[in-house]
């Protein structure tokens, strides 16, 4: 799917440098579009919620919890097994993070 990311002001600094450790609590949502959608200009699909655990909790997971969310924010699903399989490499820059994917905007 297409996505676009939104963190809150917690997460934002360490989404944009990549250096900074992403403190307990802190939010990176992804807006999910369809697979046509390239241009992200179009219905969002669903939203998943990224919510970062303190150090420790869960190294398989790399201290991520996931939700998957309706657009009407109804929550549909949590700690989804494919959220942890897809992003167990994504620790290294330059194409991801702590656990985050997405290349440095």
């Amino acid at each position: 799917m297409h996505i676009k990311v939104l963190a809150d002001g917690a997460a934002y600094a360490p989404y944009m440098n990549r250096m900074d450790p992403f403190p307990t609590d802190s939010l990176v949502v992804k807006e999910q579009y369809g697979q046509d959608d390239d241009t992200c200009t179009g219905a969002i699909q669903f939203y998943t919620v990224m919510k970062k655990l303190p150090i420790g909790t869960d190294a398989a997971a790399q201290d991520w919890t996931w939700q998957k969310v309706d657009t009407s924010f109804n929550t549909i699903d949590t700690n989804i097994k494919s959220c942890t399989n897809c992003h167990a490499n994504c620790g290294h820059a330059p194409d991801g993070y702590d656990g985050t994917c997405t290349v440095s905007p």
